[in-house]
């Protein structure tokens, strides 16, 4: 019998556990002092300043998501399954084998599944309190709800194909990070995984090591189904999935060779699979070489690997598994001579270990298939997208994400390893898809509509790219003591204005001056304060001012104030402040609003200049002021996508506009460049289609972080050139002498 690659690559359904964006977590409303951050909370009570001694409330942030940042959508792939089940003998529910087993364990079978699996990574959950103890402080977690679903790829015993093939793993669960314990219990910042099996099992699965990136493809060891026996020793919790005990331990048993076919093994011909290479001695050996398989002929760029177990290492707590009695019995499985008379289990899950790899791949569009079970990203492009009539390649950065499980089944006296291993990539959950894209592509959009014509240059210029603030950046390392910062466009919580005033606050900064079109709320102000005061920082003045910065004279009565109130002093200048006109064609756009988006972006930041730079050059002549222009620019000045003509030609013009103020005003010390925020869904985007803005994949923090670290210290050899705020700034740093060598990151011709 044949058996097509084709036949063994079933479609698996979606199921995702959807949170909506008006769901958030948070405290109760009858303690609102423990709001995080002076924050408004969630069910609507304000949180005090202070506690009852009149100290900064102190609540550390959540940990950074670290590489839980790139769970996110949906991922769907293939992999393969081992179980060793415990085998009845009732005649109520006996396995009929088409051949009659001629080995002697009647105690186990051991069923290989190729599998089809999807993984939904919903809404991020933030602020999740846990309350301390005495002299504990109170901690927030953060994290995701997940869903995984495992359907079985196999054919049927005639070699048929089912119409709907059987899901035989469903868990829905959170993951979770735990930020670092000073107190008690003393405890590094763990990753957590809690899921639940609707086979009667749930897990506590924990890591307590950072992920560990490295360059190229992922070093994958070796991983062991062979069962171990529970009474020759004491056998140890397992935390890795491929240490588990000597060879002296274990125990192997017929249904393990891949060229018997009279063994209780399920199926017991192997021959089909051996044939197409789909299961193979080498594989039931060692599962993990269908995840090395997979990675064979990919670009991989680097990829980052963290484990997490049920049980804790020395020194660390938590953890573990709780079983329905029906699996753990009297005798929670570790007894030989099961039976009824003993009340012994009939398979408790006590051990549960899982090592990931989450690898970034660069890749051709579409990218090719090794095959029909390889896991390659989904790509659409929008209608209005014109697909040229010459041949074009694109190339883009996707996320993999591959894991190999082990579960210990125990039973009758021995441990009976349950691997599942996968590679996952993402994919579009749409039933009418319009976006051109399922993935990040690297800090800019495909999913934007950029189509194949002309994609961001040098979108993959640094490999690692954040979704979210990571530590390397944090305010809280910064010192911008005595710094005098001016930041326009800041009215809007969800905005990058007020994400960069907010970071500032946080790295110390002790003059911040707000501006917006529409104002800047006592609340904003309020908040910035409170971000400053629960980072340990001391209150900075913060002056906000309704200004339309098109307006020159609107800018000069602001320059008045400020003149006065920061004492002639000006650090730093981030010019946010933007506006996007509807996606519209150029003859169907209003004039008016077409060149507003001009008035705003270039006007704007010309007026801005023309008053306060000479401020700045003034401060840095007189007191050794900083003299940092940073100048908000946007990827789509290095795209074209039809409808946003005038957004993206203002922004291509910002960038060529900052150079040259560099090399006009550098001498004098100004120190002016250019930033790309990243794709965020901020009040900017309300323009574009919905589904556009759903899509997009950062957070404020990412660009407000990354400004303000920018700003933290003169960094000459930027000069005049453009960073985008997702892009690792430690590789960047790490890129400076290629970067002034080669006169990179500035607006040139290439021919």
């Amino acid at each position: 019998m044949g058996i097509s690659l084709e036949d063994l690559a079933p479609d698996v359904p979606v199921v995702s556990i959807k949170v909506s964006e008006s769901f958030n977590y948070g405290p109760t409303v009858l303690q609102p002092t423990l709001q995080e951050y002076d924050e408004t909370s969630k069910n609507g009570s304000y949180s005090d300043v202070t506690d009852e001694n009149g100290t900064g409330l102190k609540i550390p942030p959540p940990p950074p998501l670290d590489v839980l940042e790139k769970f996110t959508g949906t991922f769907k792939g293939f992999g393969f399954n081992t179980i060793f089940r415990p085998l009845s003998r009732n005649p109520k529910t006996i396995t009929q084998f088409p051949k009659t087993p001629t080995d002697s364990s009647t105690s186990n079978l051991l069923q290989l599944n190729l599998t089809g699996e999807t993984q939904v990574f919903s809404e991020l959950l933030e602020h999740v309190p846990n309350r301390g103890l005495f002299d504990q402080a109170d901690i927030d977690l953060i994290g995701l709800p997940y869903t995984q679903s495992i359907v079985d790829a196999m054919p049927n015993p005639d070699g048929t194909v089912p119409k709907k093939p059987p899901n035989i793993h469903f868990e829905p669960g959170l993951w979770m990070r735990v930020p670092q314990v000073e107190d008690m219990p003393e405890l590094a910042a763990s990753f957590c995984r809690m899921g639940s099996i609707p086979h009667g099992t749930t897990i506590n699965a924990q890591g307590f090591r950072h992920a560990i990136t490295s360059k190229g493809a992922p070093d994958i060891d070796p991983t062991d189904i062979t069962p171990l026996l529970i009474e020759q020793v004491g056998i140890p919790p397992i935390n890795e999935p491929h240490k588990t005990a000597t060879e002296l331990e274990k125990k192997r048993f017929d249904n393990q060779d891949a060229d018997k076919d009279t063994t209780r093994r399920l199926p017991q011909d192997l021959s089909p699979f051996i044939a197409n290479g789909t299961i193979t001695q080498k594989i039931i050996d060692d599962p993990n070489t269908i995840l090395r398989q997979a990675n064979e002929g990919k670009n991989i760029i680097e990829n980052a690997m963290f484990i997490v177990s049920t049980n804790a290492p020395p020194g660390a707590f938590g953890g573990g598994t709780s079983n329905i009695g029906f699996n753990i019995g009297s005798d929670e499985g570790k007894k030989t001579g099961a039976s009824r008379e003993k009340k012994s289990g009939n398979a408790n899950a006590v051990d549960v270990t899982a090592q990931y790899w989450v690898s970034k791949i660069r890749a051709e569009v579409s990218p090719a298939s090794q095959g029909p079970r390889d896991a390659v990203p989904e790509f659409y492009i929008d209608n209005e997208v014109e697909i040229p009539s010459c041949k074009k390649t694109v190339t883009v950065a996707y996320t993999q994400i591959q894991y190999s499980q082990m579960v210990m089944l125990d039973f009758n006296g021995i441990k009976w390893p349950h691997v599942t291993v996968a590679t996952l990539a993402p994919i579009i959950d749409r039933k009418k898809p319009t976006l051109s894209s399922a993935m990040d592509f690297t800090g800019y959009m495909i999913l934007l509509g950029i189509g194949y014509r002309n994609l961001p240059v040098g979108a993959d210029f640094i490999v690692t790219h954040h979704a979210t603030s990571y530590d390397y950046i944090s305010p809280l390392k910064l010192d911008l003591t005595g710094q005098h910062v001016l930041i326009t466009g800041v009215a809007h919580e969800d905005g990058v204005g007020f994400a960069t005033a907010r970071a500032f606050a946080r790295a110390g900064a002790s003059f911040i001056a707000c501006c917006d079109i529409h104002g800047i709320s006592d609340n904003i102000i309020s908040k910035l304060k409170s971000a400053a005061s629960l980072a340990n920082r001391k209150e900075p003045l913060v002056l906000g001012y309704k200004v339309d910065i098109a307006s020159q004279e609107n800018v000069k009565a602001m320059y008045e104030s400020i003149a006065e109130q920061f004492n002639g002093r000006l650090d730093i200048l981030v010019n946010n402040a933007a506006h996007m006109e509807p996606y519209k064609p150029f003859l169907e756009s209003d004039p008016d609003t077409y060149w507003r988006t001009w008035e705003v972006n270039i006007h704007g930041l010309f007026n801005m200049a023309r008053v306060f730079l000479p401020l700045q050059l003034s401060s840095h002549s007189e007191s050794n002021g900083s003299c940092i222009m940073i100048n908000v620019s946007s990827s789509g000045a290095l795209s074209v996508r039809p409808g946003s003509g005038s957004y993206r030609t203002s922004k291509l013009a910002v960038l060529r506009w900052t150079e040259s103020l560099q090399a006009e005003y550098g001498e004098q010390g100004l120190l002016a460049f250019c930033v790309n925020p990243g794709a965020i869904k901020t009040k900017i985007t309300e323009g574009a289609p919905e589904a556009v803005r759903n899509a997009l994949p950062h957070r404020p923090d990412i660009a407000g972080d990354t400004i303000a670290w920018l700003a933290s210290e003169r960094r000459e050899w930027l000069g005049g050139r453009y960073m985008s705020c997702p892009w690792d700034m430690e590789q960047l740093i790490a890129k400076k002498d290629e970067i002034v060598k080669e006169d990179k990151l500035r607006l040139r011709m290439v021919v």
